[in-house]
């Protein structure tokens, strides 16, 4: 009996575990975000007249170009964590919140892919 109260709590402290890392994360990404965003908005209102071939060079800058990849790294993870708390507060069926939680995984997978490809290509080949 003293092993099972004691495995119970162990499995107690690491559910809690998981939790505060949760939520210590958004908080942290929350943070991150703050200075990444006053940055891209600095960034795109000073660059006057914004067309294409401005940004394009704009982005051709080695730190430009790992920022805004950190920008949407971040902006991504934290979505993908707020999404996760949404689905596990108020979706209803441990099926239908598996399935959320994993589309929701796959669409944040796959912006990102597509960001960052999209991101080296202008970046590389210029167009």
């Amino acid at each position: 009996m003293r092993l099972k109260v004691m495995l119970g709590w162990w499995w107690h402290i690491n559910s809690m575990d998981a939790g505060l890392r949760h939520w210590w994360l958004q908080r942290l990404t929350a943070v991150g975000l703050i200075p990444l965003t006053i940055w891209f908005t600095f960034s795109i209102v000073c660059s006057r007249p914004i067309s294409y071939a401005a940004v394009v060079t704009w982005l051709h800058h080695p730190y430009v170009a790992a920022g805004l990849f950190v920008y949407i790294a971040t902006l991504l993870y934290h979505s993908a964590l707020g999404m996760q708390s949404i689905i596990e507060d108020y979706v209803g069926g441990d099926a239908v919140k598996r399935i959320a939680m994993r589309l929701v995984g796959l669409s944040h997978l796959l912006a990102g892919v597509a960001a960052a490809s999209g991101l080296i290509k202008i970046v590389i080949v210029g167009a």
